[in-house]
């Protein structure tokens, strides 16, 4: 693409404008009714979000300007698949004239195994934000986001998934669920923290060292809680044919010097078996044995207590909704929060009993409901769709509260949402040529695992020939959605005002050799190019790039001052170009509204 600065800091300023007004521009178009007339009284979901708008309404929290069909659509795809729908999808969309379409629409999607790819990929977010090992962190995440990924597809109850997590053990290849503990190299302490924060959304970690400054939570609680975990092992597998990692239980197999694979180990090692909470006053002590405790209920545990029957306890107990409310609250919170842009509680990983909560009476209704529900995950979903809340437009503020859960905000994408969108939007599988790195000459090891290299010399990462990433390593990855992922990455668990972009994101969306590649109209094969010969009228070239990129068509001013620019130019290839290069750039296509 031909290099006019000028002109492309016109043009996507003209869709930052936009962007910010977004709300005004969208309410020119019709709206049409939440449930498209009377709700579905027959089911849960829409029944549920029904009695939510009540309880808000009660409130005086009256939801603001409903989305139309355009956003509605992009929203919800980008909520649950993960990337934003293509022009036929939206035409066939908004020309439905079912009553029922949106709940439809959203049922179907939950159904794509798109789905669970997705929150697969979010979860693994999640889990790896704070992770303090990164061995091997390329089969951790795969392992993760495939393992929970297939059991939201299977639609597995969440209480399952939850305790199929806390037990998990095995070899990473084979079961992704220990993930989870690889990523905390199997420290109890650290594993304490990270399941506390996951599962329930309370932030015991600040007890480790001394009670908790604003909680009720004890050093000795915490200690209590890491002693489930002390016979937990994290390991290189044996003899494996392929690098990889296990979790295994550590029972009686350690202290007598023999390895869990029956062979003699060189040098005796020891180990302990239970956990012991350090002495802060003579910290090269061995401390004080902990008895397990779970320090919600204060059941416990005896002393040497086998490994899977002390997980497999705690799971039970954790997961119990009468037990422990805050298992259930947790992820109903974290759901809404990612859905609505604003939780009951933030951020979603600091619940906690002292902390203050906003519409908690929602909280509890839904949180109910959806024990009831068997911990339904997608029902979950269709539930927080179809409410008012989740379908009003962006920025909207009818309460008058700027800490309202009614205040939407748009949310940045993922790295791997913002990759899926622009490859569906240019209508391309990668970015980046597989197996290709610039680096030393020879042999080079590339990301995924040893991959050789046609060059000349020593080793030297990359190499400049063609590595094809086989052997020994992960599966191959999609090298663009992790170049993205890592670009675009945040922590799922902070508050969304909470997420800046920067100067490198900036960058890499505009000076991307291989972005300026697929956008450009010389391209065989591309997108624009077969779109310039398809379609001779300018106004629709414009109306097409914009259902493309951002899920709807141009208002009045956007559709001119593009017709405008097409004529200036010259070149009707080149302004093209230009205005697609400014769509993909716009604060509107990095967000979700």
């Amino acid at each position: 693409m031909k290099n006019k600065f000028s002109t492309f800091v016109r043009i996507t300023a003209l869709w930052i404008g936009c962007f910010g007004s977004a709300a005004s521009v969208l309410a020119e178009k019709p709206q049409s009714d939440l449930f498209f007339g009377e709700p579905n009284t027959t089911d849960s979901a829409a029944m549920t979000a029904e009695e939510i708008n009540t309880l808000f309404q009660k409130a005086g929290v009256k939801g603001g300007t409903k989305v139309d069909d355009y956003t509605y659509l992009r929203r919800a795809f980008l909520d649950t698949v993960g990337k934003a729908p293509t022009p036929g999808q939206i035409d066939a969309f908004v020309q439905n004239g079912s009553k029922n379409k949106r709940s439809q629409m959203a049922a179907k999607l939950l159904e794509n195994p798109e789905f669970g790819n997705n929150w697969g990929r979010y979860w693994r977010d999640v889990i790896l934000a704070r992770r303090s090992d990164d061995r091997a962190l390329g089969i951790v995440a795969n392992g993760l986001t495939t393992a929970m990924g297939n059991r939201l597809n299977e639609d597995v109850s969440w209480r399952q998934i939850a305790r199929s997590f806390i037990t998990a053990s095995g070899d990473i290849r084979k079961n992704g669920e220990t993930g989870l503990f690889l990523a905390q190299k199997g420290e109890a302490a650290e594993i304490t923290s990270e399941i506390t924060r996951i599962f329930m959304g309370v932030q015991i970690q600040c007890a480790q060292c001394h009670d908790h400054p604003s909680e009720d939570w004890t050093r000795e609680q915490f200690h209590q809680m890491a002693a489930f975990f002390p016979r937990l092992g994290v390991r290189r597998v044996p003899n494996a044919v392929m690098r990889s990692f296990e979790v295994y239980s550590a029972d009686g197999q350690r202290a007598d010097g023999q390895r869990a694979d029956g062979q003699k180990r060189k040098k005796k090692r020891k180990t302990k078996l239970e956990h012991f909470m350090p002495d802060p006053k003579n910290p090269k002590a061995r401390g004080t044995i902990m008895q397990p405790v779970f320090f919600q209920t204060g059941q416990s545990l005896k002393l040497g207590t086998p490994d899977a029957d002390r997980r497999e306890t705690l799971a039970e107990w954790m997961t119990d909704p009468d037990a422990n409310p805050w298992f259930t609250r947790a992820y109903v919170n974290r759901i809404w929060s990612e859905l609505v842009g604003k939780g009951f509680y933030e951020p979603v990983d600091d619940l906690g009993e002292e902390k203050e909560g906003i519409h908690t009476d929602v909280l509890t209704y839904l949180s109910d409901r959806f024990v009831e529900e068997g911990f339904d995950t997608k029902w979950l979903f269709r539930t927080i769709m179809a409410t008012d809340i989740y379908q009003q437009q962006a920025g909207s503020q009818a309460s008058g509260k700027t800490d309202s859960i009614a205040t939407r905000a748009p949310q940045p994408l993922r790295g791997d949402q913002l990759f899926s969108s622009l490859c569906s939007t240019l209508q391309i599988d990668n970015f980046l040529n597989k197996g290709k790195g610039k680096g030393g000459k020879g042999k080079g090891k590339g990301k995924g695992g040893k991959g050789k290299g046609k060059g000349k010399g020593g080793k030297g990462k990359g190499g400049k020939g063609k590595g094809d990433d086989k052997g020994k390593g992960p599966a191959k990855q999609n090298r663009g959605a992790v170049l993205f992922n890592l670009a675009f990455f945040y922590d799922p668990s902070l508050p969304r005002d909470e997420i800046n972009s920067t100067i490198p994101q900036a960058l890499m969306m505009m000076n991307s050799p291989q972005l300026h590649r697929f956008i450009s109209s010389d391209r065989s094969g591309g997108m624009l190019r077969e779109m310039l010969a398809d379609d001779a009228d300018n106004q629709d070239l414009v109306k097409q790039l914009h259902l493309r990129c951002l899920s709807r068509e141009p208002c009045q001013e956007e559709l001119e001052i593009c017709l405008a620019h097409i004529e200036q130019t010259g070149d009707r290839a080149e302004a093209c170009e230009d205005i697609l290069w400014a769509l993909i750039n716009s604060a509107e296509f990095r967000h979700r509204k």
